[in-house]
């Protein structure tokens, strides 16, 4: 499929400037080269370009292991956004909950950066909530309350590994964009880390 980049062009030119910048940090790893060029020609003539081309360029590439490597140690000895804990290396979970309302079952899964122990209460919060409030609805609760727990016993598991866990290498590969971005800040790191635990 052949590309219109005159029409990407005039499309990105009507776009606000957080929408573009949206697209640079989270969204430029799906765009082809071309595309990339117009979104950076874009930000350079509205004069974002400096302050987010490193976000664009990390990427815009295939991140190497050193690279990788390099996120995750940093995230890992950063202090915990939860309890301020400094002594205890990062990793992440994906707590899973779900609540029954009658007839109808809403799940919840969420991405958490902490220290071991906040990561363990997380998962140990997520499936008290979904026994709570799942187990007892009809006709299913008790299978959504089962699945919530070993779900969360399951990443609890991973909580207390002594390397970066596989949510945590994901989640860099995910916002390589962003962790480029928020490393070059005082208390980026750590703001960004408060964010995602809200």
């Amino acid at each position: 499929m052949e590309l219109d980049l005159d029409r990407i062009r005039a499309h990105y030119e009507e776009m606000p400037n957080e929408k573009l910048v949206e697209i640079a940090i989270h969204e430029v790893k799906d765009l082809r080269k071309e595309v990339i060029e117009v979104l950076r020609f874009e930000l350079r003539k509205r004069g974002l370009l400096d302050k987010y081309d490193s976000g664009i360029k990390v990427q815009a590439k295939e991140l190497s292991a050193k690279e990788i490597a390099k996120y995750a140690d940093t995230i890992r000895h950063s202090i915990c956004p939860v309890c301020e804990e400094e002594d205890q290396l990062l990793n992440a979970t994906i707590t899973k909950s779900s609540v029954c309302y009658f007839f109808w079952t809403t799940h919840t899964q969420k991405l958490r950066i902490a220290c071991p122990e906040c990561l363990d209460r997380f998962n140990s919060n997520a499936y008290t909530k979904s026994i709570f409030f799942t187990f007892w609805a009809f006709p299913h609760g008790w299978f959504h309350a089962i699945s919530a727990f070993r779900f969360n016993k399951k990443m609890q598991k991973q909580n207390h590994l002594n390397e970066p866990n596989e949510t945590l290498l994901e989640f860099i590969k995910e916002n390589a964009g962003v962790l480029e971005l928020v490393l070059d800040k005082k208390d980026g790191l750590s703001n960004l880390l408060q964010d995602i635990n809200q």
